[in-house]
């Protein structure tokens, strides 16, 4: 007996410890709201208590993140909340619900209430379905979907609730909450709701559910009203969205931008609209420079209201004549003005009790006609003549227009450019042609309309290097020499400049400076004396006072001798001597022969004629060998006499 109570006692605490163990072991994914639940939960599922499962869950309030597992909840009068799976914890914490079911813990869940054996099937004496008593008879949103909110209750107990379009059916005891999608468009739409009892009683019971505007009265309006709102809200800038005729947040916003009231009159509020948008404009269509100014003025109504009857027009404050009837056409206004005088005109669309539905200004003026002035260091008479490869142009405009510009173009289909003018002068760098080339330059006035109002050329010109051209009667290279004591020299250019200067510059000091005038110039120019060298300087200079070319020349005037005749002269005498002195009987200075010496021997002599020449007597039969001695510088003519027959011998 000890024995079988010690046994009992062991198969009791082993059961305590299983049932203790189980209850512990709760699925992940099942989160009570305190202790005390996770006491009673345990008890249940430990058989320690006469509450199932379901019983259990309909006492609580259930949130899952699964909405086959809401739906399937919901059908057993479990009340549920769907969350995302973020927010089910924080509905736990708030005490929104008190049992939260994601994971796993929906499967086991959802298993225990499948096996779990049916509710005593009631006595089949009931025949009539659920009662069904919605809490309105209509049902109204603005956007989204709206909730149909019914109490239905059955004696046996309500197995399902439904309605036709249905996206949500939520249950919380006997009340249900259905969620239907909102028509597109205002007008009433019926819905039927429909429950079953336990014992398959159906029932039903019709609604109505309906669409209402964000702001203003439900009645008056329609789909295409409300997308001819937006429009025209669109139309004036208030910006009320996509335009699918359904006045939402953004469509009130706007409607309360333009009319801060309440809404109250939806037609009202078109035709207020429609108003709104009527428009008035006045364009010129004349020249801004002519006498008479012509004004057209417009009308426009998009919505047709055909509200504007009159059009009034003020000019400087008042009224310039009579109010003209507005037939649906353009009305022409003509306004005399002075050069440059301005007159600010108002014109009013007036309504058939002269009110202002619409109003434009405008100011208008006669322009003076603009013109263009051109400015350059090398600008003369509409000519720019330069040697650089760009010149620099300073333009201004004369009595500019609003927003006019200058526009430039040469030659050389690259250079085209456009400027706005801004009061101040618009220095423009132009490309210049080749030397010895020329080319044009346009300037254009331009208004802001694209019109030519002003136009001047140039003609622009390249120069070409100048070159001294020096021309002399003794020039040889770089020197001049004559024995005269003036030489004449040609200066002349070529390639000339304007203002292009030339001068002769002495080595003495002195200089003759002329201006170019395309002539050539004889300079005359004094000699130095004989035997001195002098430097001589031609110079051109342009009108800038630059030097452009130069030339350096030597004068040469040759030292004093001889006459130019005596060295011929005396040449010719020579040879005429030559020519005459061997002739016989020309010896005007021979002389006398001398007579024979005493001695008895014989002893040769010498003597001088007038010319110099020694002459020699001896014997004849002595004069084996004669030996001569002519004295430095003297004739070498040697006549030998003989005194036998007194003949002369050479």
């Amino acid at each position: 007996m000890r024995w079988f109570r010690h046994g009992v006692s062991a198969v009791l605490f082993i059961w305590i410890l299983l049932t203790h163990a189980f209850a512990q072991n709760l699925p992940d994914g099942l989160t009570l709201g305190d202790d005390r639940m996770r006491s009673l939960l345990s008890s249940m599922l430990a058989g320690q208590s006469d509450v199932n499962l379901q019983r259990f869950l309909q006492r609580q309030v259930v949130c899952t993140d699964d909405q086959a597992f809401a739906r399937f909840l919901n059908e057993r009068g479990i009340r549920t909340l769907v969350t995302t799976i973020r927010s089910g914890s924080l509905a736990l914490r708030t005490g929104r619900c008190t049992l939260l079911i994601e994971g796993a813990a929906v499967r086991w869940v959802r298993a225990i209430l499948d096996s779990a054996r049916p509710e005593p099937t009631p006595t089949q004496t009931d025949r009539d379905g659920p009662v069904i008593e919605p809490v309105a008879n209509e049902f109204t949103a603005s956007s989204g979907s709206v909730a149909i909110v019914a109490d239905i209750t059955d004696p046996s107990g309500v197995a399902r609730a439904d309605a036709s379009g249905a996206n949500l059916v939520q249950r919380n005891g006997d009340r249900f909450e259905i969620m239907i999608r909102l028509p597109n468009d205002y007008a009433q739409t019926r819905v039927v709701i429909s429950a079953e009892d336990r014992l398959g009683n159906p029932r039903t019971r019709s609604v109505f559910i309906r669409r209402i505007p964000a702001c203003g009265p439900p009645d008056g309006l329609d789909v295409a009203m409300a997308r001819q709102i937006q429009s025209d809200l669109n139309a004036l800038g208030l910006n009320a969205g996509v335009v699918d005729g359904l006045i939402g947040g953004g469509s009130c916003g706007a409607i309360r931008r333009f009319e801060p009231a309440p809404v109250n009159n939806w037609p009202a509020l078109q035709a207020a609209l429609a108003r709104a948008r009527i428009g008035i404009t006045g364009r010129v269509q004349s020249d801004p420079t002519d006498a008479e100014q012509l004004v057209i003025v417009s009308i426009s109504d998009p919505r047709e209201t055909a509200a504007v009857e009159w059009v009034r027009v003020t000019a400087g404050g008042r009224v310039a004549e009579a109010d003209r009837r507005a037939q649906g056409q353009d009305i022409p206004y003509h306004f005399a003005l002075n050069p440059g005088a301005e007159l600010d005109l108002r014109f009013d669309a007036l309504d058939g009790r002269t009110r202002v539905l619409a109003q434009t200004r405008l100011t208008l003026r006669r322009m003076m006609d603009m013109t263009l002035n051109l400015a350059s260091d090398h600008l003369r008479n509409g000519r720019i003549v330069a040697s650089t490869d760009r010149v620099q142009v300073q333009v201004t405009l004369r009595d500019p227009w609003p927003d006019a510009s200058v526009e430039w173009q040469t030659n050389d289909p690259g250079v085209v450019d456009q400027r706005r003018y801004e009061e101040v002068p618009i220095a423009v760098d132009l490309p210049m042609p080749r030397p010895g080339d020329s080319g044009t330059a346009t300037f254009l006035a331009v208004d802001r309309e694209g019109t030519i109002r002003a136009r001047q050329s140039l003609t622009l010109f390249r120069l070409a290097d100048m070159r001294l051209q020096i021309e002399a009667g003794d020039l040889e290279g770089n020197v001049i020499e004559t024995e005269e004591p003036e030489a004449k020299i040609v200066v002349d250019l070529l390639n000339a400049w304007p203002d292009a200067e030339l001068s002769v510059e002495l080595g003495d000091g002195t200089s003759e400076v002329w201006s170019y005038t395309g002539e050539r110039r004889a300079v005359a120019v004094a000699m130095p004396p004989p035997g001195v060298n002098r430097p001589l300087v031609i110079r051109v200079h342009d009108g800038a006072g630059e030097e452009r070319d130069q030339r350096a020349l030597a004068l040469r005037r040759p030292a004093a001798g001889p006459p130019s005749w005596l060295v011929p002269g005396i040449v010719g005498l020579l040879l005429l001597g030559s020519f005459i002195w061997p002739l016989r009987g020309f010896r005007p200075f021979k002389k006398a022969r001398q007579p024979k010496p005493l001695a008895s021997g014989i002893m040769p002599h010498v003597y001088a004629v007038p010319d110099t020449t020694p002459d020699i007597s001896v014997e004849p039969d002595q004069m084996p060998t004669i030996t001569l001695t002519v004295d430095r510088g003297g004739r070498t003519d040697i006549t030998i006499i003989r005194e036998e027959d007194r003949s002369d011998e050479p």
